[in-house]
């Protein structure tokens, strides 16, 4: 699927990001990583019109601590990040290979963070996550339709194990923030994912029998019914 692609492409560029840099700033790849996904959820914050009460520059510094290796990346460059972002919005272009889509914001923040790095001083900071559910409520359908669209197309196990393992995660945080439409959403997904809501009666059965894809679809919507079950509503109908 078209999201797997995308995100392997990201840990690339990740790790490539950490091997030309000079040492100092970033201790781990992953800390490339985290921040690549923080800037994209920034740049979701800054300009998504769906977003209500925009996220301060002091609340990305709070969602970006202990990000490297439990230490604080330097405040200076989390603070040239925001306001890079704010005055430049990521966009993908509606056109293009797929390769194209991936590498051209991936370009963008590489050149915004090379630009920040000669800043120094560290920031300790309180509480973070402040905006976690606003973000998560404007981003949770087009998350669901992805990992829809990437378990109807994938035919690889362990990709199809990846799309249910989303699912089971994207299920987690509509729990923790009682997001009962996702949850709904989610279930209602998984349910016709199983074969066993559209199939034809007299061959349920051996579809169903055939299909390792449909039988990950139902133990991933038993387990999140039973986890999430005090809180799905309209989503009880499909299971």
């Amino acid at each position: 699927g078209e999201s797997q692609k995308i995100e392997r492409i990201t840990d690339i560029f990740a790790q490539r990001f950490y091997e030309q840099t000079e040492p100092g700033v970033f201790g781990h790849p992953d800390a490339v990583h985290i921040l690549t996904f923080s800037i994209i959820m920034l740049n979701t914050d800054r300009h998504s019109p769906n977003v209500k009460k925009r996220m301060t520059i002091d609340e990305f510094v709070r969602n970006n601590r202990g990000i490297n290796g439990g230490a604080d990346l330097p405040k200076a460059l989390l603070v040239r990040l925001f306001h890079s972002i704010s005055a430049n919005e990521i966009r993908l272009k509606d056109d293009g290979d797929l390769v194209s889509k991936a590498v051209a914001p991936a370009r963008m923040l590489a050149k915004t963070i090379r630009q920040a790095e000669a800043a120094g001083g560290m920031s300790t900071l309180g509480d973070f996550g402040l905006h976690d559910q606003e973000l998560f409520l404007s981003v949770w359908g087009p998350v669901v339709a992805a990992l829809s669209v990437v378990l109807d197309s994938a035919t690889d196990p362990v990709v199809i194990s990846d799309a249910l393992h989303g699912f089971t995660s994207c299920a987690r945080i509509a729990g923790r923030f009682e997001v009962h439409e996702a949850l709904d959403n989610l279930l209602s997904n998984l349910a016709r994912r199983t074969l066993l809501v559209d199939a034809p009666f007299d061959r349920v059965a051996v579809l169903f029998g055939k299909s390792a894809k449909a039988q990950g679809a139902l133990q991933t919507l038993i387990e999140l019914a039973l986890r999430h079950g005090d809180q799905v509503r309209e989503g009880w109908r499909s299971v």
